[in-house]
């Protein structure tokens, strides 16, 4: 294992310029099931002969980040033989990582994680690598499971798929025959395969870093196309004339609603002119700043004379009926702002329907200042403002009508 603390690079010191180089790492943050695991790589060319970063050190941070090295490729491209150097550098002093060895012209150099360093020649085996300071001792002993041999003539056999050869007087080659079917079996089915591919299907994903099999799963939050918001229906009381109503809503879930709906109680004169006027709006919130997103309007109107009849507009809108709106919302999981605002024309008396509210005689902790929570506007409004802010002495969280608001019906299609 190599690591990196926030002081420390991995360099490549070499003999020539021209050598492409890939690292690839992954940073952990933190520890146990808490830590954070960020897979990097860098692609580079060292530029002449010398010394050359080939993997910076990670970023301060706190919990503290360390830099797994997970694979190096270096690769003598050049056309000669290259000397090469593997080192870790502090600041201060220099640490060796991989000894230095001489690359022939198109061999390379190779670290992977779990099986350590290996040295490949041009067609891209694997040779049998004796570590460079042992070579001007001499060999002490070659051992291979519990046998151990300190002299005479040591022999490579062919077995088990794996094939040995000479490439030169000094370099022993290995080659392994390509491995039969695998069974593998998933579910109720079972076959012989000499190659498995994993598919995506239903939202998993899957990836592949060196021999490391990776898979995701994407989690998509349902489609509701009917909410009720605070619909309990339970007390109601008088509308305010061009008062700003504000209720805090959470949705675990994506909405999608064409149609609005609130249950109203309206009483005025039949035989006079008249209207109600029902004004919705949505805000979504950063922070402590609103932002108004959508809105929504609709006007319950009669005219004079229109009333005396059974079918009179009036006596088809007056009572305790569901009163509704077109909307055209589609929100995603989040937090949001419901806001209401309600105006009369001439006198008319209109109740709406929602939870029990009560009476909050003040502030406590400042929760109630400074979060959005549901509350109303202390002076009358023209209409909806483009932002709100959640520290406006104008939106009152405490008082009688504060954690009063309709019951709402979000109707969709589909």
């Amino acid at each position: 294992m190599i690591l990196l603390d926030s002081a420390t690079v991995l360099q490549l010191v070499s003999s020539v310029g021209g050598l492409p180089v890939d690292v690839n790492w992954v940073d952990l943050q933190g520890q146990g099931g808490n830590a954070l695991v960020n897979p990097n790589f860098t692609d580079s060319l060292v530029a002449g002969p010398g010394t050359t970063t080939i993997a910076p050190s990670p970023p301060v941070t706190l919990p503290a980040t360390n830099r797994s090295i997970q694979y190096v490729a270096i690769t003598n491209s050049t056309g000669v033989s290259a000397t090469v150097t593997v080192q870790k550098f502090n600041g201060a002093g220099v640490t060796p990582v991989y000894p230095t060895i001489t690359l022939p012209a198109g061999y390379g150099l190779i670290y992977n994680e779990d099986s350590g360093w290996d040295v490949v020649d041009t067609s891209g085996r694997r040779l049998v690598n004796v570590p460079v300071a042992s070579v001007s001792a001499g060999i002490g002993a070659i051992s291979a499971g519990t046998q151990s041999a300190t002299s005479g003539t040591v022999v490579f056999s062919n077995l088990n798929g794996v094939t040995f050869g000479m490439l030169g007087s000094s370099v022993v080659t290995a080659s392994i025959a390509a491995v039969g079917s695998l069974n593998l079996s998933a579910g109720t089915t079972s076959n012989n395969l000499s190659a498995v591919t994993f598919a995506y299907s239903k939202n998993v994903s899957f990836g592949l870093n060196n021999s490391t099999l990776t898979a995701s799963v994407a989690v998509l939050a349902a489609t509701i196309r009917c909410f009720s918001q605070d619909a309990d229906f339970v007390t109601n009381s008088p509308v305010a004339q061009a008062a700003l109503s504000i209720q805090k809503v959470s949705l675990p879930m994506n909405l999608m609603a064409t149609q609005l709906a609130v249950i109203g109680a309206l009483s005025g004169n039949r035989f006079s002119s008249g209207a109600v006027t029902l004004n919705h709006a949505i805000y979504t919130f950063n922070l402590g700043t609103a932002s108004l997103a959508s809105s929504a309007s609709r006007a319950f109107s009669w005219t004079s004379g229109s009333a005396t009849t059974a079918t009179s507009v009036y006596g088809g809108a007056s009572g305790t009926r569901y009163r509704t709106m077109p909307v055209s919302y589609a929100m995603t999981p989040g937090d949001y702002l419901f806001a209401w605002v309600f105006s009369t024309a001439n006198g008319e008396s209109f109740n709406v329907f929602g939870r029990a509210g009560l009476n909050l005689v003040g502030t406590f902790d400042g929760v109630e200042t400074s979060q959005f929570l549901n509350g109303t506007s202390v002076s009358t409004v023209a209409g909806f403002p483009n932002s709100i802010a959640a520290t406006n002495t104008g939106y009152a969280r405490t008082g009688f009508s504060a954690m009063f608001q309709p019951g709402a019906i979000l109707a969709g299609t589909g």
